[in-house]
């Protein structure tokens, strides 16, 4: 009996005998045990043969595909990594634009977040537009353009009041200047003529918007805004205005708190109530400057519309450091700074801001008290006691001048 095995092998030798000679008969009972083995064994060489190329064929696919993932993979740990470090120095970015704004309110809408504020519907405050390294703590100039832009198009007007910085007029759609010093008041004709322009430009059409800046957009900005706020009849008082704007803009509603800066807008509200806007500035001289509170050592200097009169050292008389002056004469805006003078530097004690013609000369003597003065911080820990005494004359009484000296008055 042919077992299962010997048909087995005759199908192998029938399969090898096929591939020698298709003639050829090969029975299986005419072959020898060894001779089976034999051709069993070189049919399995063949197949083995035949399933080596599919074999190392799929290796390597499997090690290009296993390539292609470590190669993805990789790529996707980049970007990972790229994202996280991008979305941590986004992060830090707006950390330092939160910490350099302080108390100053942030728009954050639609994806903005810009040292900015809508005082009213058409006037903004806002921070300088910053490019370069200073955009990564400031407004970046780029998102300005693209807030001013996608919310405003073709209906603003940015107003730069730096004097120490400016940029391409082209950045913006339309572009004023009104510069003045940090920390210092406005020409009182630069606050007449600012209102003018921005009236002019707000009535011209219902869509129009102004956005004011100074470099922090605090003070000088809130100087003028109020200004206008006080021009365009939204509030009647002084005090309200600087109030109002105080509250809109910032956190601790301490928005103007130079107080050179506030006298400037008292001076406005008092010039549109009493029609005194376009007067001519009167003319008066200063007799003398008496301070109080005040180390001995200092110096003075006297500006009047950004032209230095005089500086000289002090005089001492009993306790008091009193400058005595001849031929003064000032008209218009005045600073009188007091300050410490070496070879090397001068470091700055207090300061005032003056127009002369809100002086009054009924009394002759304008006394500036400690909160009325603009003082450093080292001055103002002992600011309860300082104070800063002024004695003026009329131009037409000025040979009196030695007994308003004497006298003190």
């Amino acid at each position: 009996m042919i077992q299962m095995q010997d048909i087995q092998e005759s199908m192998i030798l029938n399969y090898i005998s096929s591939d020698e000679d298709d003639d050829m008969e090969s029975p299986l009972i005419n072959q020898s045990p060894v001779e089976i083995k034999q051709k069993q064994k070189k049919y399995d060489q063949d197949q083995s043969i035949t399933q080596i190329p599919s074999e190392l064929s799929f290796n390597r696919n499997m090690d290009r595909r296993i390539n292609e993932t470590i190669v993805l993979q990789n790529h996707a740990d980049e970007i990972t990594l790229k994202s996280t470090k991008n979305a941590k120095e986004a992060y830090q970015r707006e950390i330092i634009k939160e910490l350099v704004s302080k108390q100053k309110k942030r728009f954050k809408v639609d994806g903005f977040n810009l040292d900015l504020t809508y005082i009213t519907d058409n006037v903004i405050a806002m921070g300088f537009p910053a490019e370069s390294f200073e955009a990564i703590y400031r407004n970046p100039m780029p998102e300005v353009q693209k807030f001013l832009n996608s919310r405003h198009p073709n209906n603003y007007m940015v107003i730069n009041l730096c004097s120490e910085r400016k940029y391409k007029h082209e950045s913006f759609y339309k572009v004023a200047e009104f510069p003045f010093d940090d920390h210092q008041a406005p020409p009182f004709n630069m606050m007449v003529e600012f209102c003018q322009k921005v009236h002019e430009w707000l009535t011209a059409n219902s869509n129009h918007v102004v956005a004011i800046h100074c470099k922090a957009g605090k003070g000088r900005t809130g100087v003028m805004v109020c200004c206008y706020l006080l021009f365009s009849g939204k509030y009647t008082s002084s005090q309200d205005a600087l109030a109002y704007y105080g509250l809109v803009r910032t956190q601790n509603k301490k928005g103007v708190t130079i107080p050179s800066q506030i006298r400037y807008v008292h001076y406005f509200s008092y010039a549109l109530k009493n029609e005194l806007v376009k007067m001519p500035f009167r003319q008066i001289e200063l007799v003398s400057v008496r301070l109080v509170g005040v180390s001995h050592g200092t110096m003075i200097r006297v500006q009047n519309n950004d032209r230095q009169l005089i500086e000289k050292a002090q005089i001492v008389s009993d306790k008091e450091i009193l400058f005595a002056f001849n031929d003064i004469f000032l008209q218009g805006d005045v600073l009188i700074q007091i300050f410490h003078k070496s070879i090397v530097s001068e470091s700055k004690i207090l300061q005032a801001w003056f127009n002369t013609n809100f002086v009054s000369l009924s009394p002759r003597e304008q006394v500036f008290k400690a909160e009325e003065l603009d003082m450093s911080k080292k001055s103002m820990k002992h600011s309860t006691q300082i104070q800063m005494e002024l004695l003026f004359d009329q131009v037409i009484h000025t040979r009196q001048r030695s007994n308003c000296l004497s006298k003190g008055k």
